[in-house]
């Protein structure tokens, strides 16, 4: 059997100046972990702002990598534009130099002999090629040969030759001409499938180029289309789509308001109606903006222009791919916010949109159009309804009704901030239910106790020395309990009137801020009743010009 393990006092005190060494190395050591700590701290600090700096460096790697791409493609665009359909813009401007001529009565034969040749010869598959050569056929007098070029253009491109040749007719004054092609080129045109082209028939009708004639049967002609399209529902819907969209955008959306904000759960709601009656101003000028430009005083040669220069389909591919690449440069490289405008903004670069897509696209992208000034007026004239439909449907959505305060504990609710008496009341009752008196308890035990005391009393009354030390005690008793109250109800008191305090300086911060709110908001319906009339005295006929029956403008 194993000896007993026997500690004697010395050995315990050996054991304790060991353990005391320990403690002060582990106390050493813990300080040497601290200061470790500290250092690895410190170096994981720098080693967060490397990695910032790092991933800042590589972004703007990124960024100007993807901006260098689409500077490249918009390039090689441009080369691919100019390699495959460079002879394009030869026949563009040889119309123009041609249109030049006629209007100085300036035309050599051979200089048309050479030029109907040259078409024919080097420029087989361009609509344009075609309808020029017919034109200079008809100005040398083949008929033959004008019949045949004539063909050939329409079968290229039916629409843009009709529209062609009615603007060449209308700018030599063959106004019955004129008006056969462009009979001609109403007829093949599809309200649900327009392209580009129709831009420039607005444009006649608007600038007074067309007589009123010609004037009446594409206004009747818009007409009936529109009377088509009010019963096709997904371009009903899209317009609505488009219109909501427009509104949102003429919204103000950095409001603050600072106390609300805190003591509110319905701000979001409070900002989200300041943000709608903001768009009202915004929309009103930029119709102002449109409505008061100056006439523009475009001519026909112009028009013709804008005609032949207008891309064609087997550019456009390239037109819009460049549009893509330019937006990524405008957003520094970030392409998720780039995809998010050219999506927006897409339905411009379509081949082919409906009538009422296309007048829309004109006043909203304004800026993207090669129209009129007089065109953007006249856009906006068929365009209203739908615009007023969409900022009265956002307008419904205004939360007009009492709207939740508060403050710590205290909770109450208004509309506009002006129930002073209603307020003042919910503060009161609020006061009295927080701070009411609780002290009921200790009366009953005081009473008690004193009953009980003068029992002791009664029953000791024959011992003098209990008697007096039982009377001495409830009585001493009795004060401390009334100090306590007394100091209780003190207390409850003086915090009542801080509480007071507090809830009545804040809600009269946050009363001010939401009158303010309210007279915002009264502010912005002068505006919108403004704009409501504004957009309601705009008609079509405003934004016509037209002087005669048959308003011919040529030249400047």
């Amino acid at each position: 059997m194993s000896e007993p393990l026997a500690i004697s006092a010395a050995n315990l005190d050996i054991i304790e100046q060991n353990l005391g060494a320990v403690a002060d190395e582990l106390s050493g050591v813990i300080e040497n972990v601290n200061e470790v700590n500290d250092q690895v701290k410190t170096v994981e600090d720098k080693v967060a702002t490397l990695n910032d700096e790092v991933k800042n460096l590589v972004k703007e790697i990124r960024e100007t990598t993807i901006i260098t791409s689409a500077r490249q493609n918009i390039m090689y665009n441009n080369e691919q534009i100019e390699k495959k359909y460079g002879y394009y813009d030869k026949v563009r401007r040889t119309t123009e130099s041609l249109i030049s001529a006629i209007n100085e009565s300036n035309i050599s034969i051979n200089a048309l002999l050479d030029l109907k040749q040259d078409l024919i010869l080097n420029n087989p598959n361009y609509w344009l090629s075609s309808a020029l050569a017919a034109l200079t056929s008809w100005l040398l007098d083949d008929k033959e040969n004008c019949d045949l070029e004539l063909k050939n253009a329409l079968s290229k491109d039916e629409e843009k030759t009709s529209l062609f040749f009615s603007l060449i007719n209308l700018k030599l004054g063959r106004v019955d001409t004129s008006i056969n092609w462009l009979n001609k080129y109403l007829s093949i045109q599809n309200p649900l499938d327009l392209n580009m082209d129709f831009v420039t028939v607005l444009d006649l009708v608007a600038t007074g180029s067309f007589g009123d004639e010609e004037k009446a049967i594409v206004l009747n002609k818009i007409d009936t289309w529109f009377n088509r399209l009010i019963n096709e529902k997904t371009i009903q819907n899209n317009q609505l789509d488009y219109w909501h969209t427009y509104v949102l955008d003429n919204e103000d959306t950095n409001i603050i308001m600072p106390y609300l904000e805190i003591h509110s759960k319905d701000i979001n709601l409070l900002k989200k109606n300041l943000s709608i009656t903001s768009s009202y101003k915004n929309i009103l000028n930029n119709l102002k903006d449109i409505t008061t430009l100056e006439y523009s005083n475009k001519s026909i040669d112009e028009i013709i222009s804008n005609l032949i220069y207008e891309y064609e389909k087997r550019e456009e591919i390239f037109k819009k791919d460049n549009f893509r690449n330019n937006l990524i440069i405008e957003c520094n490289g970030n392409r998720e916010e780039a995809e998010k405008l050219y999506k927006k903004q897409e339905s411009i670069y379509a081949n082919k949109k409906d009538l009422i897509t296309l007048l829309t696209n004109i006043v909203i992208y304004k800026d993207q159009y090669k129209v009129s000034n007089e065109t953007k007026k006249l856009a906006i004239s068929y365009i209203k309804p739908y615009l007023i439909k969409a900022i009265n449907n956002r307008n419904n959505e205004i939360y007009n009704d009492y709207f939740n305060i508060k403050i710590d504990k205290f909770t109450t609710k208004t509309i506009d901030g002006t129930n002073n008496n209603e307020l003042t009341q919910d503060i009161l009752m609020f006061l009295e239910n927080e701070y009411k008196d609780t002290d009921k308890g200790l009366i009953i035990g005081l009473l008690i106790a004193n009953f009980i005391g003068i029992i002791c009393i009664t029953l000791t009354f024959n011992y003098f020395s209990l008697c007096i030390a039982i009377i001495m005690i409830l009585m001493i008793a009795d004060i401390l309990l009334l100090i306590k109250l007394r100091n209780r109800t003190k207390l409850r008191e003086n915090s009542k009137r801080i509480a007071k305090k507090i809830i009545s300086e804040t809600l009269e911060k946050i009363q001010a801020e939401t009158i303010d709110y309210r007279n915002m908001m009264k502010e912005d319906q002068k505006y919108y009743d403004e704009l409501m009339v504004y957009l309601n005295n705009i008609n079509t006929d405003s934004y016509i010009k037209s002087n005669n029956e048959r308003n011919v403008k040529i030249g400047d």
